[in-house]
């Protein structure tokens, strides 16, 4: 959050905010929204108590008599704070105040009030109610409230990138504005001066790979109390909650500079001792948030000579905090290894403003000057008297050189850029530039961490000169012939198909924690872990996309949403000994009615049928795809009613319903239908027509008694594979066991249709064909025909 009046203190701005929002947006900052801080409400005046009466008919009210300057009114009101001489907010008819009050001339006990004295809560300023706010005695009589209290401001809600951790400031923006607009950007001075005599502090670095510079100020005689008005309504503009002049100088210096400070107690340290060190064995802190945190070896304190006071660029600890009786302080400013401080930071689920900052990288100017613009402010506000001073630093940063030629420049710009034109871009941006023979050598800034090399001098150029300069024009297009196995796969047939089939496409976060592979059984030496998660429940790259889609399956339903059917189109990826896979695969889950629930529908869930049904339709874009009710499949389905899908005869995945012990897991009420497999090879997509057969078709049936271990699809292989020419269609519609027959055998019946796609088919075709398929029945399937 960027406060515009504070940045005007910085520089001279000759926009407009919305027009500064949209030069810092272009700059590379992107504003995503301002909005507007301080007193809105309108009407509201200051106003001079010239006396105060008795209601005659009302024994809590009183009538206060007030002026504005130029005019008296008479107020009814029944705060019992009021008296003559105080200056009060005085809400005028039309005014609308805080919840919405409109504020009109009004008749109260038979006695007229032409406005209302207002308390802090009814102009939105906090919840205090119990009495008129007073104003301060040299308010101008009649000025706007809003004019009075000051704090109106424009707030800006910056996307601020990874690489730019000097806009995480004021002045970091600051200075993009002055780079732009050519600006002086006018830095405040500070008078601080260490003392020479006294104790020096000591400071000691046990690890300087992990603490680059330490610089610790002291300051007598320090009296804790409120900030002024003007730093907390800033802080408050900006989302930091006010708690005193200490703390806040320092929050309010993190704002400003973009480095985080933090102030000790000296009472509570032991031997007035600083050591930056790792933590020892067994160590715990309480820290500022009253959490008490249990620390590792690979975790950066700073500590007194006994104990941890604080955890190292992420939060203070309880013990050493600055309280109402602190009279002496150690102002710390420090620059820490950023990738210790965000695994800190992660692994004690423990964000903060300052770890936000270190994580991104921070610099020991910078860190110099916020600490010099606190101990100024220290002295204006809290009184402190500087004591003795210390600043650690094992090893100095080496300032960076980096040349940039000026045909570069215009070749990577695509347009040309005068080079006096580049040169005092470069200066505006502080890089100091030198002319060489084909070019400028440039001195990087430390706080400009992102920039190491010449395209990265180029880009600053051409963003501060203007991306809109750069002409449009049209790629030169080089068309060759992919190679067969990079071409990819045409997966837009199958997702029509499914859409047609009424499933909804969902696209899911490629991500599952520990817990997920837990339940799928998956060993995590087979999937890839993530090297900086974004949080414990996306730890890894997911192995199955079943696991995200039956997540959406379950936020859906706790949603209240009775029936869902989704897929997913994507990769999902694996570690195969020493290499690592990303398969494209779809997944498919439906649990719930399969139609919603009306008086003409009966109620019927989801059910293996219906998984295989849509199965069934995908083979038609899916070439050799089949069901096999063999083999082992996965534990987390239904151990009789799940399948492997193999296409061509390979293993390519599974599907049937989910184990119930899982689907209690992801609060399921209904079966669930699931199925994922690997695209090998689609369709092509072109759709083709084929007309009405001229010819009539011609339907038999045949029972035949089975083992009742041989699936249908057996059944159906033989049949499809024994009549090839004139078989049009087959299905079943008759299933019989028990009675009198064995209980190791079932009596089937199916339908076969029949047609030839030149001619009327004739009754010795047929009987041929049926013939043929009777006799495949018995070799094959040891069928007897009934």
């Amino acid at each position: 959050k960027i406060s515009y009046n504070w940045l005007k203190e910085w520089v001279p701005i000759p926009w407009t905010p919305e027009e500064t929002a949209e030069r810092l947006t272009l700059l590379g900052f992107p504003v995503d929204n301002f909005t507007s801080t301080g007193i809105q409400i309108k009407n509201v005046v200051a106003v001079q108590i010239l006396g105060v009466e008795k209601h005659p008919n009302a024994d809590r009210l009183q009538i206060a008599r007030v002026t504005d300057g130029t005019s008296e009114k008479s107020i009814v009101c029944g705060a019992p704070n009021i008296a003559k001489g105080q200056i009060v907010p005085l809400a005028l008819p039309g005014a609308i105040l805080t919840g919405g009050l409109e504020i009109k001339v009004s008749k109260i006990r038979g006695i007229e009030s032409a406005g209302m004295l207002c308390s802090e809560r009814e102009l939105g300023l906090s919840e205090s109610h119990e009495g008129i706010m007073m104003l301060p005695a040299k308010t101008k009589l009649g000025m706007e409230i809003k004019d009075v209290l000051g704090g109106n401001d424009i707030v800006f809600n910056i996307d601020i990138t990874p690489n730019r951790p000097d806009g995480l400031s004021h002045v970091g923006l600051a200075r993009e504005i002055a780079a732009l607009t050519g600006k002086p950007l006018k830095l405040p001075k500070s008078e601080w001066k260490p003392a020479l005599k006294g104790e020096p502090c000591q400071i000691f670095i046990q690890d300087p790979k992990l603490c680059y510079r330490y610089m610790g100020k002291i300051f007598e005689n320090i009296k804790v109390g409120p900030s002024p008005r003007w730093m907390a309504d800033r802080l408050t503009a900006c989302g930091v909650r006010p708690i005193n002049n200490i703390v806040d100088i320092t929050n309010y210096v993190l704002l400003e500079w973009g480095h985080p400070l933090h102030a000790f107690d000296m009472a509570c340290l032991g031997d007035e001792q600083i050591v930056v060190r790792r933590t020892q064995a067994d160590e715990k802190i309480v820290a500022l948030d009253g959490k008490t945190y249990n620390l590792t070896s690979e975790d950066l304190v700073i500590a007194d000579s006994r104990v941890p006071v604080a955890i190292a660029g992420v939060m203070g600890g309880q013990y050493s905090g600055v309280l109402e009786k602190t009279k002496r302080i150690l102002l710390e400013s420090a620059v820490f290894n950023r990738v210790s401080i965000r695994n800190t930071s992660r692994r004690l689920n423990l964000a903060s403003e300052s770890s936000y900052r270190f994580e991104r990288g921070t610099d020991g100017w910078t860190a110099e000057q916020a600490s010099l613009r606190a101990a100024q402010l220290i002295m204006d506000l809290a009184g402190g008297k500087p004591g003795p001073a210390k600043d650690v630093y094992p090893k100095k940063e080496k300032p960076l050189s980096v040349s940039l030629r000026s045909k570069r420049l215009n070749e990577i710009a695509g347009f040309d850029i005068p080079a006096p034109k580049a040169e005092q871009t470069l200066k505006n941006l502080n890089f100091r530039p030198k002319k060489s023979k084909i070019g400028w050598i440039c001195a990087v800034p430390s706080y400009r961490g992102d920039v190491r090399e010449e395209f990265d001098l180029i880009e600053e150029v051409v963003r501060v000169v203007g991306f809109h300069q750069i002409p449009t024009t049209l790629p030169s297009l080089k068309p060759g012939v992919i190679p067969a196995n990079q071409k990819p796969l045409n997966t837009r047939p199958l997702a029509g198909i499914l859409k047609g089939l009424g499933l909804n496409e969902t696209l899911t976060p490629p991500f599952v924690g520990t817990k997920e592979l837990n339940v799928f059984q998956i060993p995590i030496d087979k999937t890839l872990p993530l090297q900086n998660p974004l949080a414990q429940t996306a730890s890894f790259m997911r192995p199955l996309i079943s696991i995200n889609i039956l997540q959406s399956i379950t936020k859906n339903i706790h949603y209240q949403r009775q029936s869902v059917r989704i897929f997913e189109i994507g990769k999902r990826y694996l570690k195969s000994e020493s290499r690592f896979l990303e398969p494209t695969c779809c997944a498919i889950a439906m649990t719930g009615p399969w139609v919603e629930m009306g008086w003409q529908n009966q109620k019927k869930e989801v059910n293996f049928y219906d998984l295989k049904g849509v199965l069934e339709k995908i083979k038609a874009i899916q070439p050799g795809l089949e069901l096999d009710l063999s083999g082992d499949k996965p534990s987390f389905l239904h151990p009789s009613q799940s399948f492997l899908l193999r296409q061509h005869g390979q293993v390519v995945g599974w599907g049937g319903l989910l184990h119930p012990s899982l689907g209690a897991q992801y609060d399921l009420k209904s079966p669930c239908a699931l199925a994922e497999w690997e695209l090998k090879e689609t369709g092509s997509g072109t759709p083709t027509i084929k007309p009405l057969s001229k010819f009539s078709f011609v339907e038999r049936d045949i029972a035949v008694l089975l083992d009742t271990s041989l699936a249908w699809s057996a059944i159906e292989k033989t049949v499809r594979e024994s009549e090839t020419v004139i078989l049009e269609a087959i299905w079943p519609f008759d299933l019989f066991t028990g009675g009198a027959l064995d209980p190791a055998k079932k009596s089937l019946a199916f339908r076969m249709r029949f047609r030839h796609p030149e001619h009327t088919l004739s009754d010795e075709e047929i009987t041929k064909a049926v013939e043929k398929i009777k006799t495949a029945l018995t070799q094959r399937c040891g069928a007897q025909i009934r």
